[in-house]
């Protein structure tokens, strides 16, 4: 385990290797680290800079980031209009709006 505190030397060519999981399970940054507990990214909760790096960080961060957090948005969304029947509220209200887009009436209700 790396101890940051005490100097470290490293053989020159050497190969490092810096995993995130250890960070990830670390028990001074996350309560209950071995849990599976998405409510602890809610309520705005504020933790240490570089503490949650699913796609790493800095310049070489993954480039497929944003686009794989939007396709998990997606699945989510699309698994919920599988799973649950979902119909307008005022349907009779609603009619189609012409602007830059077709959409809703402004103001209305879906």
């Amino acid at each position: 385990m790396w101890n940051s505190q005490k100097a470290q030397s490293l053989l020159a060519r050497a190969n490092v290797l810096l995993q995130s999981d250890p960070t990830h399970r670390d028990p001074s940054i996350w309560e209950n680290s071995e849990d599976f507990c998405p409510e602890r990214f809610s309520h705005g909760r504020k933790t240490p800079p570089m503490s949650y790096i699913p796609f790493g960080g800095g310049p070489r961060a993954c480039i497929g980031a944003a686009f794989g957090q939007a396709e998990e948005r997606i699945g989510i969304v699309v698994r919920l209009l599988q799973t649950f029947a979902s119909k307008p509220l005022n349907a009779d209200k609603i009619h189609p709006h012409r602007g830059a887009t077709l959409s809703r009436t402004p103001g209305g209700w879906m």
